[in-house]
C-alpha cells in the first residue's frame, strides 16, 4: 500500500512542482486547453511510473489521476477569482490532491518495485519535497504575512526574497542529509550559524526578525518531516 501510494505521489509532486512551469500556471487559469494539458501531464508520468514499477490494473487508477487533478484545479482557479489568498488555496489543493491520491490506495493493486525502485521513489518525494514543494508553501505564506501587514513590505529588501529562497533549497537539503544519516546536531549548529549571522547584519527590528524567524522555522519543521519519512522507510527496508 506504502508503495503504490509513493508511486503516484512521486507522480504528483513531479508534474505539479518540476513539470509545471509558470507560463503554464499563468495559462491555466485563463485556458481550459491548458488545464486540461496539465491534467495530461500528471496521466502521463502516472502511467510511465506504473510501467517501471510494473503495476498492474491501472486503467481506472489513471482515469481517476486525470480527473481529480483537472476538477480540483478547476475548483481553485475558480476560488482565485473570489481574492481567496494564494497560501490558502494552495494548502487546500495541496491536501485535496494528497487525500483523493491515498483513497486510490484502496484498489488492491500488485506493486512489483524492486527495493532500488521503491527506495528511488521516496527519496525522490523527500528531494521535491524540501525543495520545490517547500519553497513554493514558505513562499506562499511569506508573501500572505505580509499582505495582512502592509508594513513589511516597507522593512524587507526586495532582494531578501530571492536570496532567502535559495538560501532555504540550501539549509533544507542539508538538514534532510543530517536527519538521513543520523547527525541531527548538524541541525543544532546550522541554526546557531544562521542565528549568529543575523545578529551580525545588524537586522533587529522586531517585525523583520519576527518574519525571518517563522520562514526559517517552518523550513525547518518541512525539512525535518521529509526527511524523517524517508529515513523510516529506509529503517523499515534495513538499509541503514
Amino acid at each position: 500500500m506504502l508503495e503504490f501510494y509513493a508511486i503516484i505521489l512521486v507522480g504528483h509532486l513531479v508534474a505539479d512542482f518540476l513539470l509545471q512551469p509558470k507560463w503554464l500556471v499563468e495559462k491555466k487559469n485563463n485556458s481550459i486547453l491548458f488545464l486540461i494539458l496539465h491534467s495530461l501531464v500528471h496521466l502521463v508520468l502516472t502511467f510511465l511510473l506504473f510501467i517501471v514499477t510494473e503495476v498492474e490494473n491501472y486503467g481506472t487508477v489513471l482515469t481517476i489521476v486525470f480527473l481529480q487533478h483537472l476538477i480540483i484545479d478547476f475548483i481553485v482557479i475558480r476560488l482565485r477569482k473570489r481574492s481567496i489568498p494564494e497560501f490558502k488555496l494552495f494548502i487546500g489543493d495541496q491536501i485535496a490532491h494528497f487525500s483523493v491520491l491515498f483513497l486510490l490506495t484502496v484498489f488492491e493493486l500488485e506493486v512489483y518495485t524492486s527495493d532500488f525502485s521503491a527506495i528511488l521513489l521516496y527519496f525522490t518525494i523527500g528531494i521535491v519535497g524540501v525543495t520545490r514543494f517547500s519553497s513554493i508553501l514558505i513562499e506562499k505564506l511569506m508573501n500572505y504575512m505580509v499582505s495582512v501587514n502592509p508594513e513589511l513590505k516597507k522593512i524587507l529588501a526586495e532582494d531578501l526574497k530571492y536570496s532567502g529562497k535559495f538560501i532555504g533549497i540550501i539549509e533544507r537539503l542539508l538538514i534532510f542529509i543530517f536527519v538521513i544519516i543520523n547527525q541531527p546536531l548538524g541541525i543544532g549548529f546550522l541554526l546557531t550559524v544562521k542565528s549568529w549571522l543575523r545578529l551580525k547584519t545588524g537586522e533587529d527590528e522586531n517585525k523583520r526578525i519576527e518574519y525571518v524567524l517563522i520562514g526559517t522555522l517552518v523550513s525547518f519543521f518541512l525539512a525535518i518531516l521529509f526527511a524523517l519519512f524517508v529515513r523510516m522507510v529506509l529503517v523499515e527496508s534495513e538499509v541503514i
